[in-house]
């Protein structure tokens, strides 16, 4: 087998193996269809991490060389989508928020997009 540490070449090995199994076969694209995705020129994109407070949700990406400017960001009720000319990324929340008022800074390579949750007393009242 080729040196573990070139993870290329690993995953070549792997599936030169799988195929050779009588009971392989693809995997469909459907089966992907509820894990989140990435879209990135590379198959590595920016590192994201959702912080959740009592009364906001902070979403964050670590995405140097970038300007405030170059990111595009859609939120629903319990979604965020932000966009660059160099990926895209979708994160389903788990809770709900006020997709009208997101609040956005981009400083030292990080863009913090905070956004306030709506809970059940929000709702009744």
């Amino acid at each position: 087998m080729s040196d573990p540490d070139d993870i290329d070449e690993v995953l070549r090995d792997l599936d030169r193996f799988a195929r050779r199994r009588p009971e392989y076969t693809p995997i469909d694209e459907a089966a992907f269809i509820n894990i989140p995705q990435v879209e990135t020129e590379d198959a590595f994109g920016p590192e994201d991490e959702l912080i959740i407070g009592d009364d906001y949700v902070t979403y964050l990406i670590f995405a140097e060389e970038h300007e405030i400017t170059d990111f595009v960001i859609s939120t629903e009720e319990d979604s965020i989508e932000v966009k660059t000319n160099d990926f895209i990324l979708k994160r389903e929340l788990g809770m709900r928020v006020d997709p009208d008022g997101p609040s956005s800074t981009y400083t030292n390579g990080i863009l913090s997009v905070k956004l306030k949750r709506i809970t059940d007393r929000d709702a009744v009242g």
